[in-house]
Parts: C-alpha cells; sequence; structure tokens
C-alpha cells in the first residue's frame, strides 16, 4: 500500500512503533507520578528552620531514618520512571517530525532527573551517612552534625522545591505542544500542560509538584485509554 506523509505512522512494522511508544509514555507516566508522590510523602526531614534538638531527636529515631531511606529509593524509582518518559516522548516526537521538540524535551527531562537526584540525595546524605558509616565507632550525634544535617536537607529542598522544576517545565512544555502540533494530544490536555510548565517555574513551591503528579497521571491515563 502507498501511504503519504510521514510512513513511521502507517502500514507495516513500523506503524507499531508509535503506538507502542505511547503505551510506554503512558505507563512510565503514571508509575513516576505514584513514586514521586510516594518520595514527596516520605521525605519530611528537619531542614534549616528546626532546632537542633529536634534534629537530633529525628536522627536518633531508626523508624525514622527508614523512612528517609526509603524516600531515596522511591526517588531513584522515580528518576528511572522519569527517564523512560524522556525517552519514548522523544521517540514519539521525532517519529512525529516535532524534531525540536523532541531535542527541547530530552534537554529538559535530562535536567530534571540530574536535578531532582541531586536534591533526593542531599536530603538522604545525613541518614545515609549514619547507617552506612564504615568509621570505627558509631557517628557522634552533635550539634555539629545537626547543622550539617539541616544544611544538606535545606539545600535539598531548593534542589527539589524549585530548581528542578525549570527542567521539568520544558519537557511538559515540549510535549504539550509538540504532541498538540503532532496529533497525539488533543487541546485541553495541551493546555493543561501549558499550565503545569507555568505551575512549575512559578514560587508555588510544593504544589508545582502537585501539578507535575496531576499533569503525569492525566497524561498517561489518556495515552492509555488512545
Amino acid at each position: 500500500m502507498n501511504n503519504h506523509g510521514n510512513p513511521d505512522l502507517h502500514d507495516g512494522p513500523a506503524a507499531l512503533n508509535p503506538a507502542r511508544d505511547g503505551r510506554i509514555l503512558a505507563i512510565a507516566a503514571i508509575a513516576f507520578a505514584i513514586t514521586f508522590f510516594v518520595n514527596i510523602v516520605l521525605t519530611d526531614a528537619p531542614d534549616m528552620y528546626s532546632a537542633n534538638a529536634p534534629t537530633l531527636v529525628f536522627y536518633r529515631d531508626s523508624g525514622l531514618l527508614l523512612k528517609g531511606m526509603l524516600a531515596a529509593y522511591a526517588a531513584a524509582a522515580a528518576a528511572f520512571c522519569f527517564i523512560v518518559m524522556v525517552v519514548s516522548a522523544v521517540r514519539l516526537l521525532d517519529r512525529s517530525r516535532q524534531h525540536f521538540a523532541a531535542i527541547a524535551a530530552a534537554i529538559g527531562g535530562v535536567s530534571f532527573v540530574a536535578l531532582y537526584l541531586v536534591g533526593a540525595a542531599l536530603f538522604v546524605a545525613p541518614a545515609f551517612t549514619l547507617v552506612f558509616n564504615n568509621e570505627a565507632g558509631p557517628i557522634p550525634l552533635t550539634d555539629d552534625f545537626a547543622l550539617f544535617a539541616r544544611a544538606a536537607v535545606g539545600l535539598g529542598d531548593v534542589f527539589l522545591l524549585f530548581i528542578c522544576g525549570f527542567g521539568a517545565a520544558v519537557f511538559v512544555a515540549a510535549i504539550s505542544f509538540g504532541g498538540r502540533r503532532a496529533g497525539f494530544l488533543p487541546r485541553w490536555l495541551a493546555s493543561f500542560g501549558v499550565v503545569t510548565a507555568v505551575a512549575l517555574v512559578s514560587p508555588l513551591i510544593f504544589f508545582s509538584l502537585i501539578f507535575l503528579v496531576a499533569w503525569a497521571v492525566v497524561i498517561g491515563a489518556y495515552l492509555l485509554r488512545r
């Protein structure tokens, strides 16, 4: 059969690729939303606004230390799911001949994952320092350790709640504009993506991340149904 337009979107073995990439993107988006939300919920270590005493109480509690470590593993799972999202989205946009959007999605997605992992590592650094200490004796829980822990978590807040949002905004905007132009996203979902991208670069802090979770769930559910 003689097809016109983009050959990747018509008959033959290549025709399965866009549908496959769309399904992978959908599943990865929903998995990312779940693991990312779990990471946010579990990430609750004392920050720079806390005093030394409650900070030391927190790090003496083995249950709270375990909670922090689980948050780190949830962050690693979320990062992996987001990488799968990036690869699938870039392939889908590239096959739809939205090359600029594909490049922007790749740059934004990789930037988000890198900055997000830095933030997650800072959050869990004090707990990992205590649990995986290879020195002769345990690390003393003094005011100096409390200062280190609060500083690490405070810097992690900056990466997680603000800086990594810029990379995510580029990724979401690229998929929204590119997907709309390619025809695999409806106008309302592309508009929701633009709103999410704006929220991610605005000073909404925690609520910006909720927008990202909601967008991932919505686009995942839509592509699965489609």
